[in-house]
């Protein structure tokens, strides 16, 4: 024998609570917004920036996030039959970079940046090549050298707090008496994960949220999360409910 359905009680709210939705409503449908539309979007996880700078001599700025915190330095000195280049990563601000005894990393496309890593202010050499002809000496040293897409490991401080990110290098090539000292590197991107303390891996420009942008670009922060968007208030009592479930999810995990 079926039972007849128990009819379910509407929940009703207190005339102050229905007058704050009426003007979140009110106000949504004034600002000419859709109320679907009205979910504010959920942080960014990684924010990637695509460029394409070579140098051979000189200084060339990293800036992630905006900040001036990293550039490479790219010298030539002479003196008598001795030539050498230098190819060095500048930290600086309270920056960092990966780091292997006493130079900076070249990493793998997959490789993690994070805490566990080990880093270091300052300078850091990429690459050393050098030529002396009067005693027919020559080397290449460093871990970029003649590489191609190789990263740096990036740590930096945004509003006082820890991001780690990369920077990809499509290709640096090295000589030294043989057709005489130079060093090239090609900067090809850079990227840094939004939410602090968090690891990024080497070579991903994707999140659930990514954001990518093109040179020249502004500072990027994460929007704040909200206890309610305005479209879930203004559906009423529903969406009300809908976010007190949440809620309670949320607390319970």
């Amino acid at each position: 024998m079926k039972r007849s359905p128990v009819p379910r009680k509407t929940a009703s709210l207190s005339d102050s609570a229905q007058q704050h939705l009426n003007r979140y409503a009110l106000a949504a449908t004034a600002g000419g917004v859709s109320l679907l539309a009205l979910v504010l979007p959920s942080e960014a996880k990684i924010v990637y920036t695509p460029t394409h700078r070579t140098i051979t001599n000189g200084k060339l700025p990293i800036p992630i996030a905006g900040t001036r915190y990293f550039n490479l330095t790219d010298q030539f000195s002479s003196q008598f039959s001795y030539t050498r280049q230098l190819l060095d990563i500048n930290a600086g601000g309270g920056a960092e970079v990966v780091v292997q005894t006493s130079s900076a990393s070249a990493l793998m496309a997959g490789q993690v940046v994070g805490p566990a890593d080990r880093f270091r202010n300052g300078k850091n050499q990429m690459v050393d090549a050098f030529c002396d002809v009067s005693v027919g000496a020559s080397s290449v040293l460093g871990p970029f050298a003649n590489t191609v897409n190789r990263f740096l490991g990036l740590k930096f401080k945004l509003n006082g707090q820890v991001h780690y990110g990369w920077a990809r290098f499509s290709k640096v090539t090295a000589s030294a008496c043989n057709g005489g000292v130079a060093i090239s590197a090609t900067l090809t991107g850079y990227a840094y994960e939004t939410i602090p303390n968090k690891s990024i891996i080497a070579g991903h420009t994707k999140g659930p949220d990514d954001t990518t942008i093109e040179e020249p670009h502004a500072s990027l922060t994460a929007p704040s999360p909200q206890p309610a968007t305005l479209g879930t208030l203004a559906l009423g009592a529903p969406g009300l409910s809908i976010w007190r479930r949440e809620e309670l999810v949320s607390d319970r995990q």
